[in-house]
């Protein structure tokens, strides 16, 4: 169970990468963050970016966000594909740190919001924990800050969470320590 500053530290990451230009010059993508303990008080956030591709074959038009999730998580073994590469450089760089764990797992895109006065661009962010909450954040092009909803017993989720939950315990699996 995250703890309430482990949650909280998380909220931050999210909401830095909806402002990070590295992370957002080529949207969509999908993030796996996870911890590590850098000291006995301390533990730092970081994080993986998949970039995932059109699905190929009867789904190919499909390519929302939720499309490219879906055929991210349906592509993979448990060593073949993006989230076994991924969790292997994770492994590589972080999985023998004090502390590892995965937390979560986030799609970041670039979406439109019809509201009473027109079409807002916007980034839209939304993740699940290891916990099951969700975590969705809107941040409007013409704003600095992001609107953030923290859900602990989501009823309605966005399309999105089911295949971050799906790559989430890939994730989870793939770096499990024996």
């Amino acid at each position: 169970m995250l703890t309430f500053p482990t949650s909280h530290a998380l909220t931050d990451a999210l909401i830095t990468a909806t402002h990070s230009p590295v992370l957002t010059a080529g949207l969509p993508i999908v993030l796996f963050l996870y911890e590590i303990a850098d000291n006995d008080t301390e533990h730092l956030i970081r994080c993986h970016v998949i970039r995932p591709r059109r699905s190929s074959g009867p789904d190919a038009h499909d390519t929302t966000i939720v499309g490219r999730l879906d055929a991210l998580t349906r592509e993979h073994t448990d060593t073949q594909g993006p989230i076994p590469a991924v969790m292997a450089a994770v492994n590589a760089t972080a999985g023998d740190a004090p502390g590892f764990r995965m937390l979560a797992c986030a799609a970041l895109d670039d979406d439109i919001v019809i509201a009473a006065d027109g079409p807002h661009g916007c980034r839209r962010l939304d993740a699940v924990d290891i916990d099951g909450r969700i975590y969705q954040l809107t941040r409007y092009h013409a704003e600095n800050h992001p609107v953030v909803t923290v859900d602990d017993e989501p009823r309605d989720a966005p399309a999105a969470i089911p295949a971050l939950q799906t790559a989430l315990a890939v994730a989870v699996r793939l770096t499990s320590r024996a």
